[in-house]
């Protein structure tokens, strides 16, 4: 029989049938002779896993909002996926026409991406939080909670990192057009789009690799599994030498998509600027008229990504800093809460910002409603028009048989 110590409390964890409050709730959850191996097993190997009061008592406005954003983020994204390709393919001469650039290129296939990993999010993600939440505890195998949460982590940062590849790709498309006067190419083949997306998953994988493979170097990272403290299936782990290994990633995993987003926006407005300065008229009324649509780009992109993202940086270091679990637990429940608001968001923002996006919305939703109507209002048309049409036929037939007679 396996025992599993923390600060001198013994849990037997083959005959344990119980929550165990007094552990998760206590003080001494991340102690100094707790470590995360132990740790790890006792959250995973306990039969009844510890679910928080906080959000046993406000379990319906947490179930609530998960509910919420899963039907915004999948529905949105969902259209988003099918509404930009479809009319690229059927209206490509009609949108080229008023939209000159736009094609099939690198950033609206990492635009689709991102909504790709959105969704994935509100499918593959947010359910399984959603079943811990509904049955107070883990309803599902170790193995699977811990494969999820890996899932979960990989699929959020492979949309930071979207995130960050369509500004930088965008930052070059827009350069070339106004320092070659042309329009960029489309993408050739499908080997680049193939490579672009690849790359936000591979570099994903890099940010959580240490928690992911449990790495003990420089400090102990912990692993994926269930979190009684927090009641999630997500890093469980204590602080390293009153270091964060959640903080430390997710800290990695957020700063850099941001920096990057802001550097290229600002570059390529000053770039805009520079370049307006040298020229005059139309050429330079339309270099300002970029610059200041690339600055509202960035108020809204990097805005939206620091309101519901920036947050959860606190959230992930909060280990590290406060030393009461209540604290943490309301802390760490209300800005999960808040931060999975990002997956419903992202298509809201291209779909405000850029016209392209709301006609193509308009024509897909226009032909959609079409064929809905076509399938189920036609078929009554025609009987209609048959029944009007026997209706005539013996109309005439009894005027030829009063001519006859």
């Amino acid at each position: 029989m396996e025992e599993c110590s923390v600060e001198g409390v013994s849990l037997l964890v083959d005959s344990l049938n119980t929550s165990l409050p007094d552990f998760c709730y206590s003080s001494s959850f991340c102690g100094s002779n707790v470590s995360n191996e132990s740790l790890i097993s006792c959250t995973l190997e306990i039969s009844k896993p510890c679910f928080p009061e906080f959000l046993e008592e406000n379990r319906f406005i947490f179930i609530t909002n998960l509910i919420v954003i899963m039907i915004i983020g999948g529905l949105g994204n969902i259209l988003n996926l099918s509404s930009v390709p479809y009319c690229l393919i059927r209206y490509k001469q009609e949108l080229s026409q008023e939209f000159p650039s736009l094609c099939l290129n690198s950033v609206i296939m990492l635009m689709l991406h991102l909504s790709f990993c959105d969704l994935l999010y509100c499918l593959i993600g947010l359910p399984p939080v959603l079943m811990v939440y509904m049955e107070m505890g883990l309803p599902y195998s170790a193995l699977a909670c811990k494969i999820l949460a890996n899932v979960r982590n990989l699929i959020a940062y492979a949309d930071f990192l979207s995130l960050a590849f369509i500004a930088f790709l965008r930052m070059k498309k827009m350069k070339e057009e106004f320092t070659n006067r042309s329009i960029s190419p489309c993408i050739q083949t499908s080997g680049q789009y193939v490579f672009l997306c690849l790359s936000t998953w591979i570099l994903s994988l890099l940010i959580i690799s240490p928690i992911t493979f449990e790495l003990k170097w420089p400090i102990d990272w912990g692993g994926y599994g269930y979190n009684q403290l927090f009641g999630i299936c997500n890093t469980a782990n204590c602080p390293s030498n009153g270091v964060s290994p959640n903080g430390i990633v997710y800290t990695v995993g957020f700063f850099v998509p941001f920096f990057t987003i802001n550097l290229c926006y600002i570059t390529l407005s000053r770039i805009f600027n520079n370049v307006a300065q040298g020229t005059s008229g139309d050429v330079a009324e339309r270099m300002q008229n970029s610059a200041d649509d690339l600055r509202i780009t960035l108020i809204m992109v990097c805005g939206s990504y620091i309101i519901f993202c920036g947050p959860l940086v606190s959230v992930q270091w909060i280990d590290s800093i406060v030393t009461d679990n209540e604290i943490k637990i309301i802390y760490h429940t209300i800005g999960f809460a808040w931060y999975w608001w990002i997956y419903a968001v992202n298509f809201l923002v291209y779909m405000f910002k850029f016209k392209a996006f709301r006609r193509m919305y308009c024509m897909f939703l226009k032909d959609l409603l079409k064929f809905v109507m076509y399938l189920f209002i036609k078929p009554e048309k025609e009987e209609n028009q048959l029944t009007e049409l026997v209706l005539l036929r013996r109309k005439l037939y009894n005027l030829s048989l009063k001519g006859l007679s």
